[in-house]
């Protein structure tokens, strides 16, 4: 299931292939090396259409595994979209919106903005 460990300075050259993947890898390192900062990540998984042969992959796709304290046992997870611009972000809004109304319902599809103080 999953591959050899790799290191981020050495990904393997086919998901490399393109000037937009260069570009989309050269974005997400940055983002890591960030996120590190703030919670000091123990690994990092990439996986879906950026690890395969598509030509033109929508994103970099990761799981991270965080080193934060927390109760012994404690189970939770966020999934975490990073976009570069706002159109971006609509068109992924819009996306999400669709996927939980097939899922859970119209009535029960939510989206919510939150403020941050």
């Amino acid at each position: 299931m999953i591959k050899n460990l790799i290191k981020v300075k050495e990904l393997p050259k086919e998901m490399l292939k393109s000037k937009n993947r260069k570009i989309m890898w050269k974005n997400t390192k940055r983002i890591l090396k960030k996120l590190n900062k703030a919670f000091p990540i123990s690994k990092v998984y990439i996986c879906g259409s950026f690890t395969t042969k598509k030509k033109w992959p929508n994103d970099v796709d990761l799981i991270i595994l965080l080193k934060l304290k927390g109760k012994k046992g404690e189970r939770w997870s966020a999934d975490i979209e990073f976009v570069s611009n706002l159109k971006q972000a609509s068109e992924i809004l819009k996306a999400i919106n669709k996927c939980m109304k097939i899922k859970y319902g119209s009535e029960n599809a939510k989206i919510y903005e939150l403020e941050i103080d």
